[in-house]
């Protein structure tokens, strides 16, 4: 539990967590660090003393955990293995930041500001576009605008739509 304690006060980017601890299921400590709301993005590493079965892999992921490895491991490769980890953690925090701002730029802006999936249907709308097209975002979520065409390469080959 001091561990857990130390991870709540601290909010670190990634927990290394030895799966087969004295007193406490790994598993379940994994488990807890993710049910943490300031402690949910942390990366949760286990570590086992024995080779990782896919069961015992497949376990870790469910519990939460972002990688399993078994023990020991030598010291440079930890490191290594820890550097791409918090990599690829800060890339997905500059990606949630981009997409916060783009959300506040799309939901102040006065054009209309609209996502589509590939078939055309609408995956976000903003509160300007619904006020333009006189329909809510909930009404127009997952429906194609009317009149529409959506265009894929086969439509086209690959040249895409035409603008006139």
């Amino acid at each position: 539990m001091e561990g857990f304690r130390l991870a709540r006060e601290s909010k670190p980017d990634l927990v290394l967590l030895d799966a087969d601890l004295p007193d406490r299921d790994g598993l379940a400590v994994c488990q807890q660090i993710k049910g943490e709301p300031s402690l949910a993005g942390a990366f949760v590493v286990l570590a086992s003393r024995e080779a990782v079965s896919w069961e015992t892999w497949s376990a870790g992921l469910r519990a939460g955990a972002d990688e399993y490895f078994a023990k020991p491991v030598a010291p440079e490769d930890l490191l290594a293995w820890v550097q791409a980890m918090v990599r690829t953690q800060q890339a997905e925090k500059k990606l949630y930041a981009s997409e916060q701002r783009f959300r506040a730029l799309a939901e102040k802006a006065s054009d209309a500001i609209a996502l589509l999936s590939d078939t055309g249907a609408f995956l976000y709308l903003s509160p300007s576009t619904s006020h333009i097209l006189g329909y809510s975002a909930e009404e127009m979520m997952g429906k194609t605008p009317p009149g529409s065409r959506t265009y894929s390469r086969q439509d086209t080959d690959g040249a895409g739509p035409e603008i006139t």
